[in-house]
């Protein structure tokens, strides 16, 4: 029971950040453009520390919410019909974090790099197609939507993956200590 506990509590807290983190960066977001690259780093920082901290399931639920709370709350201009395409492209994100986490060759840290890079190439790549490439035309959704659904995407993710390398060993130590 304890296990389980853990799981939701250390879901929740993940949850709860992501709520804060976009509440406090969609305004800026409508200030100045650029912060989308400070906000969607976060964001992916989060998902990659749920699934390397706390497993597969824990990401998955966070990556999925993340779009549906960003519609619902209108933070970014992202309309909540992209959801789902942005879920997709979230999910792969994770998927990769989590199988190159659980492969036993070479050094973690080694493993992990090049998992930051591949995972931030596969995001880039299912969101680049689902959304610029279908979601766009079909929904019929303004031109200045496919800039932040291309190259964005894959530094944020890059730069999230990045981020999570060096705060998981942190919270890793800090969980020990219980």
């Amino acid at each position: 029971m304890k296990k389980k506990a853990k799981w939701i509590t250390m879901t929740a807290v993940m949850i709860a950040l992501l709520i804060v983190w976009q509440i406090v960066m969609g305004p800026l977001i409508s200030i100045n453009p650029a912060m989308i690259i400070v906000m969607g780093s976060g964001v992916n920082l989060l998902f990659i520390v749920a699934v390397m901290i706390n497993g597969f399931s824990s990401g998955l639920i966070v990556s999925i919410l993340a779009p549906l709370i960003t519609g619902i709350l209108g933070i970014g201009g992202i309309p909540l019909p992209l959801a789902p395409f942005i879920i997709a492209g979230n999910v792969a994100l994770i998927l990769v974090w989590f199988l190159m986490g659980r492969l036993k060759f070479g050094r973690k840290t080694v493993v992990y790099l090049i998992a930051a890079i591949v995972a931030a190439a596969v995001k880039f790549v299912v969101l680049y197609i689902l959304v610029v490439k279908i979601a766009m035309p079909l929904l019929n959704l303004p031109p200045a939507i496919s800039v932040a659904f291309s190259y964005p995407q894959f530094v944020t993710a890059l730069i999230g993956g990045l981020l999570a390398l060096l705060i998981v060993p942190v919270l890793q130590k800090v969980a020990k200590m219980d």
